[in-house]
């Protein structure tokens, strides 16, 4: 297992004072009183003392508008580099932020993080399970677990999942709507001496939630590994930044996805075996 990588002390301070100065971008989590995961789009303000501010967090959902509390946990992401950052922070209170004399906008501020915690963005980039590997995806509505759909995964990374399923349960699903997912990465046929250097139980599923961002159908002709009509389906993960659970399983992901693209090599350069 990878040592986890980590900014502390003035090494987090100048980080930040670099993220403001350039005005990242940032993703803000957390979860609503219905115990949905929201996600929100901001950027880095200003920087001073044990304080950042953030723009007015926006969401691209019209019925998930950001109430600031006082208190209120929330974790934040932004790129900087080959890495994403991750952190979590209590919001102090909404603001107006003063952008040049004369003009204010709308604003959050929060507690400076005492460390920041580092992933590598390759964890992020999409990649295809190794070919002839049909991995099957089950997942349901977070508010209705009667009703489970199966799917078969196309790709994975750190953010999301693309999966295909019969077109027909299309109009069972809800779009934007959020969902429980679980599956094992790995068949019986993976052997790659990575897996079984991997901490744990290669076998144990992956418990993730996520929000489904695209529904649509396959043109007619598209190849797949099922038979009949099929779809395609999008999903954002969602609340994996908010806990140390989440975040061992986006760590997880990274080492998965590293293992499928090996294990890709080997199923198109057989040769490769010899250099194990």
């Amino acid at each position: 297992m990878r040592k986890r990588k980590y900014v502390v002390g003035s090494e987090c301070k100048k980080l930040m004072e670099e993220a403001v100065l350039k005005r990242l971008p940032v993703t803000i989590t957390n979860k609503s009183e219905d115990n949905k995961w929201q996600v929100y789009k901001s950027n880095f303000l200003s920087v001073n003392g044990n304080r950042i501010v953030l723009g007015q967090p926006m969401s691209d959902s019209a019925d998930c508008q950001f109430e600031p509390a006082s208190g209120q946990e929330i974790a934040i992401s932004f790129k900087k580099g080959y890495n994403k950052c991750l952190f979590n922070t209590r919001i102090i209170a909404a603001q107006s932020f003063e952008l040049e004399p004369g003009l204010h906008m709308p604003a959050i501020s929060a507690y400076r993080p005492e460390q920041i915690e580092k992933i590598q963005r390759r964890a992020y980039n999409r990649t295809c399970p190794p070919p002839g590997e049909n991995i099957t995806v089950t997942f349901w509505r977070i508010d209705n677990k009667q009703q489970k759909f199966q799917a078969v995964l196309v790709n994975m990374s750190a953010g999301g999942l693309g999966l295909h399923i019969e077109e027909s349960l299309l109009d069972k699903l809800d779009k934007d709507g959020q969902y429980e997912i679980q599956f094992v990465p790995f068949t019986s046929n993976m052997t790659d001496r990575s897996i079984q250097g991997m901490t744990g139980n290669t076998q144990e599923p992956l418990c993730l939630q996520g929000r489904l961002r695209q529904a649509e159908e396959l043109p007619e002709g598209h190849e797949t590994n099922q038979s009949g009509s099929m779809a395609l389906l999008g999903f954002q993960l969602v609340g994996l930044e908010m806990s140390e659970e989440g975040r061992n399983t986006l760590r997880r992901i990274g080492r998965i996805t590293n293992i499928y693209e090996r294990q890709k090599d080997l199923a198109y350069h057989p040769d490769l075996r010899l250099s194990d």
